[in-house]
């Protein structure tokens, strides 16, 4: 299996970059999310500092709090900037942009009732009331530059497109690294400078590059919300998925970076992972087999039915353990399941089909994989927590499983009573309906899932 994540140095002379840290504010409505923000903004200032020292503009865009940077010299460098007019196309996109509800965003995670907040009960913006020198309705004073460094005489300052666009143009800095929070807000697209607008002026020729330093971010997510994602990170993974799956360029040249790139580029060492975030992580998985155990014992194998449809089915055959699939790691505990066919011509490509069914050379779904520790209670049965949530579910129908959902990347559900070593396969489709991959059947989330899923590997 290739590491996780690639490797892919940025250069050493970083004149032509910008980096753009979106609304690291020191104070957010909600108060894990602040939390979480301050933990971030450590790796964050040591990524700025190394870029600052390849040559690379620093841009702090903390939205929405312009005042406090008034008179400083960061601020005047992006307010001084000659003006630069921005593409018709980029100012019709930040004119939609204000016309639109963020609950009513197209990515595959939602805000809902909780606005994002995991906090019970969900925090309000009003949460810590108004601290001193701040106006009404203002909750933060701007980035957290007690962590977040500003040189005011190297960096610059400011939350309006048509500034960043202007200093862009003006220093010639046509590769940018976007971060900050959060992901499936501000960073991808409720700003005027968002990622969808600036992977938009790249499209157009204005730059040449947009990369997402996928690590040094986070989202608002209630797991209450659709898709009901149950672990915060591998949500932040979900959306990062998208995003590559959506904004990378429909033809790379060769040898160019990928959108999503770490700090780890620019630092080395290892990724940047958030204390709370314990996660497996499993390199040495490489071709693996899927074993069922349920009211009957089987493996899983796939057949191509159409280009974008697998035939799922259990094998019982003692001498045939289903498919070989190659795992690819997404994320922390998140992989593709990936088989190969040889091409109908020789000459041509094999052909990769994911356990999703998508077969255009895009990874389509992803099925996220977790070890779990039984979750028994002093009885012997599940937790009442758990009690609750099988409750809620029904047996679907026997049957052969046909699988062929959306592009939403799927994540790990923990299997409840069940050796240390199983797990539940799960994934939503663009509607945010859940699918659990069961021996006998599609089951959504009503559905109780009548077996689980070991992993048993196969030697490379």
């Amino acid at each position: 299996m290739a590491p996780y994540p690639p490797s892919n140095p940025l250069p050493q002379d970083m004149r032509s970059y910008a980096v753009l840290i979106v609304d690291m504010w020191d104070q957010h409505w909600c108060t894990t999310a602040t939390k979480r923000v301050r933990e971030l903004a450590r790796r964050v200032n040591e990524f700025v500092y190394e870029a600052r020292k390849r040559h690379a503009l620093i841009i702090h865009a903390p939205s929405d709090s312009m005042d406090w940077y008034e008179g400083g010299g960061a601020r005047d460098r992006a307010k001084n900037s000659p003006k630069q007019n921005l593409p018709p196309s980029i100012k019709d996109m930040i004119e939609e942009m204000h016309k639109k509800d963020p609950k009513d965003l197209n990515v595959p995670i939602v805000l809902g009732r909780h606005d994002g907040c995991p906090d019970d009960p969900s925090c309000s913006v009003w949460t810590g009331g108004l601290r001193p020198g701040m106006g009404e309705g203002n909750y933060f004073h701007g980035e957290i530059n007690q962590i977040i460094s500003i040189y005011q005489e190297n960096d610059a300052v400011s939350d309006k497109m048509e500034e960043i666009y202007s200093l862009l143009k003006n220093e010639k800095r046509r590769n940018v690294l976007i971060l900050g929070v959060h992901l499936n807000l501000c960073v991808l697209s409720t700003r005027s400078f968002s990622l969808n607008k600036l992977a938009a002026l790249r499209d157009l020729g204005e730059l040449d590059a947009v990369h997402l330093v996928r690590d040094l971010t986070d989202t608002m997510y209630h797991p209450a919300e659709l898709p009901r994602i149950h672990d915060h990170y591998v949500a932040t993974d979900v959306v990062a998925q998208y995003i590559e799956q959506t904004h990378e360029r429909p033809s790379r040249p060769d040898g160019a970076l990928p959108l999503a790139l770490f700090s780890s580029d620019l630092l080395g060492g290892s990724y940047f992972r958030f204390a709370d975030d314990k996660r497996p992580v499993h390199p040495e998985w490489s071709k693996v087999k899927l074993k069922y155990h349920g009211s009957v014992e089987g493996w899983l194998r796939a057949k191509r039915g159409t280009d974008k449809v697998f035939d799922i089915s259990l094998v019982q055959n003692k001498d045939d353990h289903g498919t070989t699939w190659q795992l690819e790691m997404c994320g922390p505990s998140l992989y593709y399941f990936v088989m190969s066919e040889k091409a109908d011509k020789e000459g041509e490509p094999d052909k990769l089909f994911y356990l999703d069914g998508d077969a255009k050379g895009g990874r389509g779904s992803g099925w996220s994989i977790k070890m779990s520790s039984t979750k028994l209670a002093a009885g012997g049965g599940p937790s009442s927590a758990d009690e609750r949530r099988v409750a809620a579910w029904w047996v679907a129908p026997p049957g052969q499983w046909v699988l062929a959902t959306g592009g939403v990347p799927a994540h790990f559900e923990p299997a409840i009573g069940v050796p240390a070593n199983g797990f539940y396969l799960r994934c939503c489709d663009k509607g945010g309906t859940n699918y659990f991959l069961d021996g006998g059947g599609v089951l959504t989330m009503r559905d109780a899932a009548k077996g689980y899923w070991t992993i048993e590997t196969v030697a490379t």
